[in-house]
């Protein structure tokens, strides 16, 4: 009602003509999680900026657009600090492409450009806490160029970007930022501002392996978060970035009781996200202790928080501090398995840069040695029936975890060529969850980051618990990568939308041989079949193919047309 009502289109004619255009298929009901939603054809809304942008009206109605997409940011950042922030983030996450549109108009725009960087910079939570971390970078590239900023939207700009850049592995570029941002804030006195510089800046250290330095800073954040009589989401990330580092430093009574105050702090306000992290510095500090079980409850414990907000980058950091725990408890299956998954989310986040510190390297390289060494005890001849054999060090990402829906040889039979109980249970549930729509996007954690083949963030997001719960499980089964791996080329960009039409699509190939998309040129045809292909090549046992037949005009050349052209999807 805010962006359609005005003096024309009073707010009780609203309903009646969305209903009218949904009617007449102008727009299209979809409803996603309990909630309604209304969309357009690409080329419908193409035709309908035309119209806007002819009748005089589009800077007016877009920056009511701006305006109620601002609201929404500030209200949710508001509320972030609390028990609702699953829910907060699934609200954000709904508002995705209505958010960029806001941004790409403000940023654009010369009267709305400071709007623009309050919207990207409350967003702070969006971009850090839930995936999107390289789409933040971006928008706040665009917010640091403006050169009429106030300080305190320039400096948030900063310490924000700071951090995003640091979590990307763009050590040099993080720590600058975080310089200028601790600068301005040294400059205007306010212990607020110097607390989020801090933070950020100790990041940079802290990842950059130099840990005393890490702790020194980190310290020095708490106290100006305590001068400033402030508690939020930043003051208790604070006090679990002192228990990080003091773990990795050696200093574990020091971290653990950094860690159990953002615990208690997080607790008090029924926060979630920040917890985690608390929970990991627990985690890395018990096991540096030698205390396996108490550690892997931590860790446990901050994957399952972890996974309800596509965090990524901390999956990452957690499950690879599991696979630590399971080689030191001495389960080597489970090791390996969980050191693969890790080595997947790796590639995905852009967080490499983490395995060439020390404080994860050495670890990283000492599991490693006791998967090579595991694998090579454990190879055996391929002719035998039923047996394993060491596979090659790239393969290792492709052994068979618990609870994947990732499953090679195909869902009709094992490496052994027997089903193993539960198998056909957890293909049905997989049939279901398909046929619900049940596909959560992944997230675009870097803005250069090509998707890796066969392994989908989603995939590792809805499944790392119930594979890092594998430990003390039989060891998993090998073999080579699927036919279909090598079939299906990488997409350049970030898939986002289009879960409803996915869903269906699934839904259909089950029952149907042949699936036709239709639909005006530039909608976006290609790009779905292709992610329809990739996700449905584990259920095809001779894999997934695109042939190319726009070039043939004779139908006598099909067959040829067939086996020549063709190509990866």
């Amino acid at each position: 009602m805010q962006v359609c009502a005005d003096e024309r289109i009073p707010a009780s004619a609203v309903l009646r003509l969305l209903g009218g255009l949904v009617d007449k298929s102008v727009l299209i009901r979809d409803e996603v999680d309990g909630v309604t939603r209304l969309r357009m054809l690409y080329t419908i809304r193409q035709y309908g900026l035309q119209l806007l942008a002819e009748s005089g009206d589009e800077r007016r109605i877009r920056g009511r657009h701006l305006d109620y997409m601002l609201q929404l940011a500030e209200r949710c950042a508001g509320e972030w600090l609390g028990p609702n922030q699953v829910e907060l983030a699934a609200v954000t996450r709904r508002e995705h492409n209505n958010l960029r549109s806001a941004l790409d108009f403000a940023l654009g725009d010369p009267q709305r450009r400071i709007v623009g960087a309050r919207l990207a910079t409350a967003l702070q939570f969006y971009w850090l806490d839930c995936g999107f971390i390289g789409e933040g970078r971006r928008w706040l590239d665009r917010v640091l160029e403006l050169d009429d900023l106030p300080v305190h939207t320039r400096q948030n700009a900063l310490w924000i970007n700071s951090y995003a850049a640091t979590a990307l592995g763009e050590l040099p570029t993080g720590r600058r930022l975080g310089e200028q941002a601790v600068a301005i804030a040294r400059d205007t006195g306010d212990p607020l501002m110097m607390a989020n510089a801090l933070l950020a800046y100790g990041g940079s250290a802290f990842v950059g392996g130099e840990l005393e330095r890490g702790q020194e800073v980190y310290h020095q954040c708490v106290d100006h978060y305590a001068k400033a009589g402030v508690i939020d989401c930043q003051a208790i990330l604070a006090h679990a970035a002192l228990g990080m580092s003091a773990a990795f430093a050696g200093n574990h009574d020091r971290a653990v009781a950094a860690a159990e105050k953002a615990i208690e702090l997080a607790d008090a306000h029924g926060e979630r996200w920040t917890r985690s992290y608390a929970h990991y510095a627990v985690a890395v500090a018990t096991w540096k202790m030698g205390r396996t079980a108490e550690a892997a409850r931590h860790a446990m414990t901050g994957i399952r928080i972890k996974d309800q907000f596509n965090d990524l980058l901390g999956l990452s950091l957690l499950v690879e501090l599991m696979a630590w725990i399971a080689g030191s408890a001495g389960a080597m299956p489970q090791a390996a398995e969980v050191l693969g998954i890790a080595s997947s989310l790796w590639r995905h986040t852009g967080g490499e840069v983490f395995l060439a510190s020390d404080n994860w390297a050495l670890p990283h390289r000492a599991a490693s040695r006791r998967r090579e060494r595991r694998w090579a005890t454990s190879g055996t001849s391929r002719s035998t029936p039923g047996a394993r054999r060491a596979p090659p060090p790239s393969m290792t990402p492709w052994c068979r975890r618990s609870g994947s829906r990732r499953t090679w040889p195909p869902p009709r039979g094992r490496a052994d060529g027997v089903d193993q109980p539960g198998d056909r249970g957890r293909r049905a549930g997989r049939r279901r969850r398909v046929q619900q729509g049940d596909r959560r996007p992944a997230g675009d954690l870097h803005p250069d980051r090509r998707e890796t083949p066969g392994q989908h963030p989603q995939e590792a997001r809805l499944h790392l618990p119930g594979a890092a719960r594998g430990l003390g499980r039989r060891p998993p089964r090998c073999a080579e990568p699927p036919a279909w791996e090598h079939a299906v080329s990488s997409q350049l960009t970030t898939f986002v939308g289009r879960d409803t039409e996915l869903a269906e699509a699934r839904r259909l190939l089950a029952t149907a041989r042949l699936l036709t998309l239709v639909g005006p040129a530039g909608v976006g045809k290609t790009r779905i079949a292709q992610r329809i292909a990739r996700e449905s090549a584990p259920d095809f046992a001779d894999g997934v193919v695109v042939i190319e037949l726009d070039a043939l005009s004779d139908p006598d050349l099909l067959p040829a047309g067939r086996g020549g052209r063709a190509r990866p999807a």
